[in-house]
């Protein structure tokens, strides 16, 4: 599913999984499949929110991806982290005890869960709305994350991790310590051209994530494949293509030619923005570096630094193409159209798959509930 389409949540975290939720509206009517202007929003009536903060309201599919996969439908900030907590704290609970019946001590880390961060939660405008286009354009130059009140002050200093379990693997001998982490993570792998991974055998962090997250039920794999290919080909229905076009033209009238979509035109700043930065110049240094003579690395006035003036003249042109593009999403009634063609799509897929879900669904319920 498009980024855009989805609310922007990261999870920062080692071991943990998040389930992205969605904060796109949801319309009441799917469009025609047809090829007039009405089908792309553009008959003429005014454009209802495209690109504001909306709640989110599932699609038939989501609908069950939030039964697999638990959460509820606009769960908060808070509430996510909980639940995020919550389950962390389980999985680590069931490491322990996965290791004491093979006979090693595992101390949980209870500390690592990650940290969610809801974007549209988050103090100044809103992702995708015409605010945040005017101050930072896609948010490529300008860090996003800051607050527009206090856009000088310095991010968080990262937390470094603790490793719970370093101290008593400094107790064991060498041929210990193999058997402790084989234990945890199995023994090493020679992997052969099309071999399945299997996590049973690949020691207790990756039995324990295969049992929560449910991916070592055989039982489900040919509807969970049928979904995951359900999302990578909805950009393919004709309806989508027509309205990247009519987005194309407006933007083209508006100075911006030879862009497809919304994302293409950001990923294409996204990628002079590296070059600006001279990130493929410092990655070069980096990896022709001789780490054992200079474990510290190049210094800062060893690499390229960006010219301010670029800086300042990428910054510029990246606004005025993120105000132009939010301004033709909202001629072309974008965010909305979207919405309306994945709903029908999910409607669709719902529809011939429902008892696959339905099992699905409730198989995963049950389980929750009896962990």
């Amino acid at each position: 599913m498009n980024s855009h389409k989805r609310r922007l949540a990261i999870a920062l975290a080692l071991g943990g999984a998040l389930m992205l939720a969605a904060c796109s509206p949801n319309t009441l009517n799917a469009p025609n499949n047809d090829n007039n202007s009405s089908a792309l929003g553009t008959n003429g009536n005014a454009p209802t929110g495209a690109g504001e903060a909306h709640q989110w309201i599932p699609g038939a599919l989501e609908e069950y991806t939030l039964r697999i996969w638990g959460g509820g439908q606009n769960e908060t900030q808070a509430e996510v982290q909980a639940r995020l907590d919550r389950e962390h704290r389980e999985r680590e609970e069931m490491i322990v005890a996965c290791m004491a019946e093979q006979g090693f001590q595992y101390f949980p880390d209870l500390n690592n869960s990650g940290t969610v961060i809801f974007m549209d939660d988050q103090d100044g405008p809103a992702w995708g709305s015409q605010e945040f286009a005017e101050i930072y354009g896609f948010g490529i130059a300008n860090d996003p994350w800051r607050n527009v009140e206090n856009e000088n002050a310095a991010p968080p200093e990262p937390v470094e991790w603790v490793d719970p379990n370093a101290d008593l693997r400094a107790t064991m001998s060498e041929a210990e310590e193999q058997a402790w982490q084989e234990a945890l993570w199995g023994p090493p792998i020679e992997w052969v051209d099309g071999q399945d991974w299997d996590a049973m055998q690949a020691g207790c962090a990756n039995q324990v994530q295969a049992y929560f997250w449910g991916n070592d039920n055989d039982q489900f794999r040919g509807i969970s494949e049928e979904v995951n290919n359900f999302w990578m080909t909805v950009e393919s229905d004709p309806r989508w293509s027509q309205l990247n076009q009519a987005w194309a033209t407006c933007f083209a009238n508006s100075g911006y030619p030879g862009h497809a979509s919304p994302s293409e035109a950001s990923n294409s700043m996204q990628a002079e923005w590296s070059q600006v930065q001279a990130w493929d110049l410092q990655g070069e240094i980096f990896g022709n570096w001789d780490w054992d003579a200079y474990p510290d690395g190049p210094a800062p006035q060893d690499l390229p630094q960006p010219d301010p003036q670029e800086v300042a003249a990428f910054t510029e042109r990246e606004i005025a193409m993120a105000v132009a593009s939010y301004n033709c999403q909202q001629e072309v009634n974008f965010n909305q159209m979207q919405n309306q063609i994945q709903n029908d799509l999910q409607a669709q897929f719902v529809e011939q798959h429902r008892d696959e879900l339905e099992a699905w669904a409730a198989y995963e319920e049950a389980r929750r509930a009896n962990r």
